[in-house]
């Protein structure tokens, strides 16, 4: 994650009106992540998380700001768009590896799943 970090939702912009925007906008939890992933389009859900904003791309996949409406946390949701194989499997060593390390330069991992076949890591 680095520099910057997600941020709550702004005032007036709680969890449940986030997702009643992006439902009256044709989205919301009925817009499966994994197809917009696979279509290259930004998800409004990653697992149970509401995306908020893409942060950034690289050649890698793609890290988004995003809302765990459970524990009521800001998170950032990292995915894997890379068709390789091999490089899916690194995602989970990371996930694993990264999950088992307590350190304050590291980012704790809260969660690593599976949007589709597409692996996420949330930080």
């Amino acid at each position: 994650m680095g520099k910057h970090p997600p941020r709550a939702p702004a005032r007036g912009k709680e969890p449940d009106a986030l997702v009643r925007s992006q439902e009256e906008n044709g989205g919301g939890k009925g817009d499966g992540g994994a197809a917009a992933l696979s279509q290259g389009r930004t998800p409004r859900t990653i697992g149970k998380y509401e995306i908020v904003e893409k942060i950034a791309t690289g050649g890698f996949g793609t890290v988004y700001e995003a809302w765990d409406p459970m524990i009521r946390r800001a998170v950032a949701p990292k995915t894997c768009e890379v068709p390789d194989a091999n490089v899916r499997a690194r995602v989970f060593r990371e996930a694993r590896l990264a999950g088992s390390l307590q350190h304050p330069n590291i980012t704790t991992i809260y969660e690593f799943g599976e949007e589709g076949i597409v692996p996420f890591l949330v930080q």
